[in-house]
């Protein structure tokens, strides 16, 4: 900001609002702690000169600026704000841009109505300028608004006439667009011939022009319509032409992915000779080309077809190789969003100042008019007063909303960052247990665990991205979860998992992964070093409106655990529990379901057995219902 400053200072030009846009406008997009700093003089500028264009375009880029970081409730409100000070200028050509980001940011936010009906005045203002341009962009909001509300025929009529518009003019990138659209839209019907058709049209399009990403696009569009309809033989003879296509172009990326695609083919009619060469070369272009994701996604299929060739040392080498990038992928995503969520706190403070600029400058403005009037002199005191406080009261109100709104957009954050991370201890624990199988060359068991194991991880990977998941999807994994933990210590205890039939497993919904910690905390520190077998009861009950879970455990309870650990592990907080207990703390305060967790020891004389105690107001969780799978 210093440097800002002093350039400034240093310059010949006028520092007046129109200085402070271009420097704005010159870096909203990579830098927007700095963008916001020349919006916020420029906008005091504005509002000193009574300049209602500059203000119009201060808040236009305050809207792109929001609407980049994923905003879209702020830059709802900044682009409306935008679009009636352009209306009062006169300004349609930057009206209409203004508009533009408001039906965007509608849409993006979810609010369907609002947006179908900002593309609507999109289309109107189009259409009285005549203007193909802004027509095909409107129609083409309005197709995708009317294809997420469901209904798919308003959709294949806007995109339909898009593509009219584009055959007119003799659009082809427009062409392969909208007959992508079209496609699209139909799948959605299962309409899937005439989906092909489309999608077949916007790839020889795209052939035509060597639209490189719009021919990888449209077929990928085919491949997977094939895929649903179980035409397997044309999947894969469309999958061996397009790879050879790829490598022919030098196009690496789409090289890897389709090698990894018919891979899976074959791994799926358990023919994992023919797999492996696909996966070898895929895996080398991933790395070529520096891609995480498909690495990761490829070792986990290499996995598989060693495991299928019953060569479990290299299953095994292979899927520690995937869990090993899992989790180097899952840190990189918590620092970005660790990185995102200090971001939006400074633009926060920004955003703050700027909102409460406009109303302290028309305070001061009022306050003057007042005084100058001296036959009014009490009356003048009292508006003034009267005038302050409302100012003030707004203004903090204003703050208030915004920081609550910044502060669930932070506080979210947090908590997908939370349910990316799965107990590292259980995971390479797991993959040891399977080392053990394989040294006693108890192949059959090392098989059968690595395969429970591998589904329970992608049970878990999946449902990491919802706050809520279903009752019955939640038992499912804990099933395997503790199936996995009787084959390590089959000796040390037996299990019952028991659920309510009162219960709708399907109606009711609760935190992913919220139970698991509390039964890994049972088997590991109180079951595992218990003498003779002990015994593990899970239990789903509905009492007075509640979801109750309880983990039961007659195990050596928490005071001798605690007397048994070294001085490095009474040293280590458990990563699990910890991030369970702030899991709990972040959902009671985004939701407001109550959770409340009490851990007791049963036997008070013997100070055995463990019983944690969770509780989950069924009325909170089954509001989640309509939002959250």
């Amino acid at each position: 900001m210093g440097q800002e400053k002093k350039s400034k200072f240093s310059s010949k030009e006028p520092v007046d609002a129109e200085y402070y846009l271009q420097q704005a406008e010159s870096r909203y997009e990579k830098d927007p702690k700095t963008a916001l700093y020349h919006i916020e003089k420029a906008l005091a500028e504005a509002l000193r000169e009574k300049n209602i264009s500059a203000e119009a375009r201060a808040y236009q880029l305050l809207a792109k600026i929001n609407f980049n970081q994923g905003l879209y409730e702020q830059a709802i409100v900044d682009a409306g704000k935008s679009v009636n000070l352009f209306s009062a200028s006169g300004n349609e050509v930057q009206k209409w841009e203004s508009y533009k980001i408001l039906a965007l940011a509608q849409e993006k936010a979810g609010k369907l109505k609002e947006a179908e009906n900002s593309y609507k005045k999109l289309l109107e203002m189009a259409e009285k300028k005549k203007d193909s341009d802004r027509m095909v962009t409107a129609r083409s909001g309005l197709g995708r608004v009317s294809g997420e509300k469901g209904d798919y025929k308003k959709a294949q009529d806007e995109f339909e006439k898009v593509l009219d518009l584009e055959e007119s003019r003799s659009n082809t990138s427009g062409q392969i667009l909208a007959n992508k659209s079209i496609g699209e839209v139909l799948e959605k019907q299962n309409k899937n011939s005439e989906a092909i058709e489309f999608y077949s049209k916007s790839e020889k399009l795209a052939r035509s022009t060597d639209d490189v990403k719009n021919i990888v696009s449209a077929s990928k569009n085919i491949k997977e319509v094939y895929r649903k309809e179980g035409r397997i033989a044309d999947e894969l003879t469309l999958r061996l032409n397009s790879l050879v296509g790829y490598i022919a172009e030098g196009n690496l990326a789409a090289a890897a992915e389709e090698n990894s695609q018919i891979a899976a083919i074959y791994l799926n009619q358990q023919e994992p000779n023919k797999a492996l060469p696909y996966l070898e070369k895929g895996l080398i272009l991933s790395q070529k080309i520096n891609d995480p994701d498909k690495t990761s996604k490829l070792f986990q299929h290499m996995s598989s077809a060693y495991r299928m060739k019953n060569d479990y040392h290299k299953a095994l080498q292979y899927f520690e190789n995937y869990v090993s990038l899992t989790d180097s992928i899952r840190k990189n995503i918590e620092a970005k969003q660790e990185g995102q969520v200090k971001l939006n706190q400074e633009l926060s403070l920004r955003q703050k100042k700027i909102e409460f600029l406009e109303k302290d400058l028309e305070l001061n403005t009022h306050a003057l008019a007042l005084l100058q009037n001296e036959r009014k002199f009490q009356q003048v005191i009292i508006y003034s007063l009267a005038v302050v406080l409302l100012v003030f009261g707004l203004a903090a109100f204003a703050i208030y909303r915004i920081s609550r709104k910044r502060r669930r957009a932070n506080l979210l954050l947090a908590l997908r960052s939370l349910r990316t991370q799965m107990n590292p201890h259980f995971i390479f624990n797991a993959l040891n247990s399977v080392n053990s199988f394989i040294a006693r060359s108890d192949e059959k068991s090392a098989n059968k665990y690595l395969s429970d194991f591998s589904k329970l991880m992608r049970e878990v990977m999946e449902n990491s991205q919802h706050d809520f998941i279903s009752l019955s999807t939640e038992i499912r994994i804990l099933e395997l979860y503790m199936a996995l933990e009787h084959a390590r210590f089959q000796d040390k205890f037996a299990y019952e998992l028991q659920v309510d039939p009162s219960l709708d497993r399907d109606a009711v919904f609760l935190p992913p992964m919220l139970v698991q910690p509390y039964i890994e905390n049972a088997v590991w520190h109180g079951l595992r070093y218990k003498e003779n077998s002990g015994f593990l009861k899970v239990s789903f009950s509905k009492i007075n409106e509640k979801l109750v879970i309880m983990v039961e455990d007659n195990g050596i309870g928490r005071k001798r655990s605690e007397e048994l650990k070294t001085a490095n592990q009474k040293a280590r907080i458990s990563t699990g529990l910890k991030n369970t207990a702030n899991r709990i703390d972040l959902i009671n305060q985004l939701h407001h379901t109550g959770l409340k967790v009490i851990v007791r020891d049963p036997d008070n004389e013997t100070q055995s057995g463990t019983i944690v105690c969770i509780e989950i107001p069924l009325s909170k969780i089954e509001e989640r219902e309509g939002s959250y799978s």
